[in-house]
């Protein structure tokens, strides 16, 4: 933590500063970095001076897919290492080296092609390079779903590294697939995110509402890594920074900032949050919730509706259930059966309760479920409450 404030201080944009460096389009900007290290040498070492706890590698599009376009699918693991050793080096100690995950670039089924299976192996074998690198903290942004996100999440914490998620959001408040912070709030946390959050999106006013709306909902600390400003309308370091520590009142005590922003910006934001203290999380610890992608809902006591089988006819099922029902109860004896549920769910129009005698069906069932689910049944084990967030079922 920085002596002079309890704050977690982050680091600014990468990205916008290395195209200022001569970066250009349409080429890899990990392939670029590595060929032009005094860029990325200059601009980290600009943060750390500037008060920065946590820079972040600039490894974002670094995953086999996003390099893949490239031909540089193989190099995943150079590439990762040798970013996290070239920020090392500009660095230092005192201040950490985290690595900085980007979305899958897929999308899950029925929308995509891609299963969870495959987002995991994606993640992981960033994850793993980034560990190799010694990396302990994953800051998994710019995320517009809840399946890349938990994947991500998933893959960090299996390694026992301490992961922050920050997602993306349009205008309307939400991602380009509907996520709200609220919902990805209280399904991450649940899973084990050590900070939830936004960063791009908008300059730092357009951020204090949307942490307002989630920080009744946080267990945890919450992130905010605002752009300089709007498009074409960047803020000067000190406006900036009056504004963004005033995110501090909506609930952000992880602090940094996005596109636009440079150490000038950070040296501010540091000045001014000396002396502040950080909001610690609004959430009543006894209180959950469940969530899907578009939601949050309170938790109910036991289950109000029909029990549905996990079949073929589970999409028919869910759409003659009544708009009043308040919660959905599937039920499925082996793994297989989850293969029904991504083009099933989507259908649902409340919280859902997953039933099953067997811990392998459950997981299936959880790894298609994008959100904070209720379990019940033999099925249920401390791990899969663990590391999917998943909520058991107290019956009253």
């Amino acid at each position: 933590m920085n002596p002079q404030s309890a704050f977690l201080l982050l680091d600014g944009a990468t990205g916008s500063n290395l195209i200022e460096a001569g970066l250009p389009p349409d080429c890899c900007p990990e392939v670029w970095t590595l060929d032009h290290p005094e860029a990325l040498l200059a601009l980290q070492r600009g943060y750390k001076a500037a008060g920065a706890q946590v820079v972040l590698a600039p490894t974002f599009g670094a995953n086999p897919h996003k390099l893949a376009p490239y031909g540089l699918t193989e190099e995943t693991e150079r590439l990762n290492r040798e970013l996290v050793a070239l920020s090392r080096s500009a660095v230092g100690e005192g201040v950490a080296v985290a690595g900085d995950l980007s979305p899958s670039g897929l999308f899950l089924q029925p929308f995509g092609e891609a299963t969870f299976d495959d987002l995991t192996k994606l993640y992981d074998r960033q994850l793993a390079a980034l560990q190799a690198a010694g990396v302990t903290l994953a800051v998994i942004e710019t995320q517009m779903t809840l399946a890349d996100a938990r994947a991500a999440l998933l893959c960090a914490k299996r390694r026992g590294m301490t992961a922050f998620v920050t997602i993306t959001v349009e205008p309307s408040g939400r991602t380009l697939t509907g996520l709200s912070l609220p919902s990805a709030v209280v399904t991450l946390q649940a899973m084990g995110a050590a900070a939830v959050g936004l960063n791009c999106s908008f300059g730092p006013a357009g951020m204090a509402p949307l942490l307002s709306a989630a920080a009744p909902y946080a267990k945890v600390p919450l992130v905010a890594k605002p752009n300089a400003g709007e498009a074409g309308a960047p803020l000067p370091p000190q406006q900036f920074a009056k504004l963004s520590a005033a995110l501090a009142a909506a609930g952000a005590a992880v602090l940094g900032g996005c596109c636009g922003t440079t150490p000038a910006h950070i040296a501010a934001l540091s000045a001014r949050l000396a002396g502040q203290t950080p909001p610690a999380p609004a959430a009543d610890e006894k209180e959950e919730f469940l969530a899907d992608e578009k939601a949050v809902y309170p938790c109910p006591a036991s289950p109000m509706s029909e029990t549905l089988a996990c079949g073929p006819d589970l999409p028919d099922d869910l759409a003659e259930l009544s708009p009043e029902t308040d919660l959905v109860t599937l039920t499925l004896e082996t793994p297989a059966e989850a293969d029904y549920l991504p083009e099933a769910l989507p259908l649902c129009r409340g919280p859902v309760c997953f039933s099953s005698p067997s811990p392998a069906a459950l997981e299936a069932a959880l790894r298609a479920y994008q959100g904070r689910a209720l379990v019940t049944g033999d099925g249920v084990t401390d791990r899969l409450i663990a590391e999917y967030g998943a909520l058991p079922l107290q019956k009253g």
